[in-house]
């Protein structure tokens, strides 16, 4: 082994008082100036090479002791083995340190061969332990080197990390080494080096990756992958995805990741001036998907001038770019990219149902009239039309926009072709919920309903099975009809090319069937929608209207368990209260009286509205559990058979209490109607708990009536 010059021995050697690290952080603070060179004793041209014949002694030595001991395989020969590499190692920590002082521009052949012998697994943990990476790492964060030396020691840093988390937790020691590191990212020689070594050191260590985001690594790679002279059809790009989806990862990259990231990601992407492989096309669009999971960059995506269009461009290229075919059910590129659509369309709905997202894509936008093109014009790609439900759906939030959608652009007209050809859940669902909301205005109902809307949605009900589907359907059936008489009678009466059913008894039949307890409800408040506008509606004929309401009663008497349902229920107190507010609405009609008058036969029905008229005065005026409802007449003022008072609907805004008295007035009125208009039809027994259910209530109405009070049937 060769040694320094005793001269400077003091130099670079380890003092007694000295720990590792002291010694290797001051034999590596700075080479000697060019003037001090001048004075000192440099090596010559013979003693570099007998130390590069040293150095290259050490791997070579090994590599044949190694030949020798095949076979030996247990823990203790590798730890024994580990140590012995280190001793020799750490020898020539003083002669490295020589070159470094004294002819550093003699360093880099020295370097090259350790980094060359850092390839081999078994010098990684020796070249830690030793110092040697310390060395290197020290020099290289503290000082600016030639490009030459560089290289190599980037070599020897990323192949020393390479599976071996004891030299990345040396990387994680100092925030010093990583900066230096990505600092080379500005120099393009030295990409294919960095690259890769930030990609050792991050791999399958969080700490590294934790350190590498609050670093601003994302940050420098932006600024790298937005630079035109970046060329990313070579192997540094696939890198560059590799560690973006290593940081994406980590909880800090919301905090560090600058605001634009996603932007500069999908103007990569975008460019087809400089394409992206179908590997990289779809790593690079998961990480931006991941961060647009975040609101934070939602927003500032948003408003991103063309960040958009950007967007809608890698939808449409994931189906042109690349000549994918399904072939084979086992085509992954195929099944990626299928996979890809629908994440990038939940990413779309996402976004769009900001309300950034609306000032910034009005319906007279570029954007917004591509996303119409995609409903008017043939379009066979499924997610294009996704995509285009989606966003416009959540752009049509306001009634002015939902009319300009229906009355200018017509826009309703398309969905309904599309849903009447399609087989896919998918298209169908959003076709649906995008309706849904076009129907909200009243003045855009009926201009949907005379498209052939019924038709459609019968074929519907008949073709798929779905729940997402058949809820959407009820949904948007029951949206429909609301203030609409001509979409109720429609309902009842319209029926799909040879089929026998109408739309309304597909959803009785589907009450009847669904397990799903929303789809039930749904379809039951339809219901409660339907009878509302049959007992209340003035805007059509009257003679017509009370045809079609004899001939619901008639056609559809089985609805009596949808009423039953929703009043019955206790998970939506305002749907409730609109099932109460509609069997008195009817019973002020002769055949709605019959009808209710056939519910009310019902126990269980019979004891809901018991309890509703009277419940709490049991509770609060006896102590005897078992008292009678005839005991309580005796204590109250008789009152009228009847009342002179109509329904009155619940608002949404109401509280508890307000609601619970107007279901308490409505059940009255339901009452009281009943025995109006049909009380000679009534058993004599069943006659006389409806009066006194009346009676039990109207010291309570009488109370409430000398406050004036108005109500209004909606």
């Amino acid at each position: 082994m060769l040694h320094p010059y005793e001269s400077d021995s003091k130099i670079l050697h380890r003092t007694p008082s000295e720990s590792h690290d002291e010694w290797i952080s001051r034999i590596t603070a700075h080479p000697l100036e060019e003037y001090e060179r001048e004075t000192a004793e440099l090596l010559s041209d013979t003693q570099v090479k007998e130390i590069v014949d040293e150095v290259q002694n050490i791997f070579s030595q090994e590599t044949n002791e190694k030949k020798d001991d095949l076979g030996t395989d247990s823990e203790t020969a590798k730890i024994n083995d580990q140590e012995r590499r280190s001793i020799k190692l750490t020898k020539i920590l003083p002669i490295l340190a020589q070159l470094w002082w004294l002819n550093p521009e003699r360093l880099d052949i020295t370097t090259e061969l350790l980094a060359n012998g850092s390839r081999e697994t078994i010098w990684r943990i020796p070249l830690g332990d030793s110092g040697v990476l310390e060395f290197f790492l020290q020099i290289f964060s503290r000082h600016e080197l030639r490009s030459s030396l560089k290289i190599h020691v980037l070599r020897l840093i990323g192949n020393s990390c390479a599976d071996t988390d004891e030299n990345r937790s040396r990387i994680a020691a100092s925030s010093d080494y990583f900066l230096a590191i990505t600092k080379q990212l500005k120099f393009p020689s030295m990409l294919p080096y960095a690259l890769p070594v930030l990609y050792n050191i991050c791999v399958d260590y969080v700490p590294n990756q934790e350190l590498a985001s609050k670093s601003f690594l994302t940050r420098e790679l932006g600024i790298l992958i937005k630079n035109p002279t970046f060329d990313k059809s070579l192997p540094t790009f696939e890198y560059v995805c590799r560690i973006m989806t290593l940081l994406m990862s980590q909880p800090s990259e919301v905090n560090f990741a600058p605001d634009y990231t996603v932007s500069i990601l999908f103007r990569t992407l975008a460019d087809n001036k400089s394409p992206v492989d179908i590997d990289n096309f779809i790593t690079l669009t998961k990480i931006a998907i991941c961060y647009l999971q975040h609101e934070k960059f939602q927003k500032a995506f948003i408003c991103a001038d063309g960040s958009l269009d950007d967007i809608i461009t890698v939808l449409v290229d994931s189906y042109t770019r690349y000549d994918i075919q399904p072939d084979t059910a086992e085509n992954d590129d195929f099944k990626a990219l299928t996979n890809l659509r629908t994440s990038l369309n939940q990413a779309l709905s996402d976004i769009s149902a900001l309300p950034e997202f609306t000032q910034a894509c009005p319906i007279s936008s570029h954007f917004s009239k591509t996303l119409q093109q995609w409903l008017v014009a043939p379009c066979p790609k499924l997610q294009l039309q996704l995509c285009s439900c989606f966003m416009l759906g959540n752009l049509a939030r306001c009634d002015e926009t939902c009319i300009e959608f229906v009355q200018t652009l017509q826009l309703h007209k398309p969905l309904i072709t599309i849903a009447s050809k399609e087989t896919s859940s998918q298209i169908l669902h959003a076709t649906l919920c995008f309706l849904k909301n076009l129907a909200i205005p009243l003045k855009n109902k009926n201009s949907i309903g005379e498209e052939r809307f019924f038709h459609m949605l019968c074929r519907i009900l008949t073709l798929d099975n779905i729940p997402q589907v058949q809820f959407s359907a009820a949904s948007l059936a029951r949206q429909l009809t609301i203030g609409t008489y001509e979409n109720v009678y429609r309902l009842l009466h319209e029926k799909s090319t040879g089929s026998t059913a109408t739309t309304f008894s597909l959803l009785c039949n589907l009450f009847i069937t669904a397990n799903d307890e929303p789809i039930k409800m749904e379809i039951a408040r339809l219901t409660t929608s339907i009878c509302r506008v049959l007992h209340s509606h003035t805007g059509a004929s009257q003679n017509l209207i009370e045809s079609t309401r004899a001939q619901f009663f008639q056609m559809y008497s089985d609805t009596s368990s949808h009423l039953k349902y929703v009043v019955s229920q206790s998970k939506w107190p305002v749907v409730r209260s609109e099932g109460w507010f509609v069997l008195a609405l009817i019973s002020r009609f002769a055949e709605g009286a019959k009808f209710v008058n056939q519910i009310l036969q019902d126990p269980e029905f019979s004891e809901l509205l018991t309890q509703l008229l009277v419940g709490d005065i049991i509770v609060s005026t006896s102590s005897n559990s078992t008292a009678s409802l005839s005991t309580l007449l005796s204590e109250e003022s008789a009152v009228s058979d009847t009342l002179d008072v109509r329904p009155e609907p619940v608002k949404p805004h109401f509280k508890a209490d307000e609601m619970a008295r107007i279901d308490k007035e409505n059940a009255l009125v339901l009452v009281s109607e009943i025995l109006k208009n049909v009380s000679k039809d009534i058993p004599v027994p069943q006659c006389m708990k409806l009066k006194e259910l009346l009676n039990c209530g109207g010291k309570y109405l009488m109370d409430k009536s000398k406050k004036t009070k108005s109500y209004n049937i909606l």
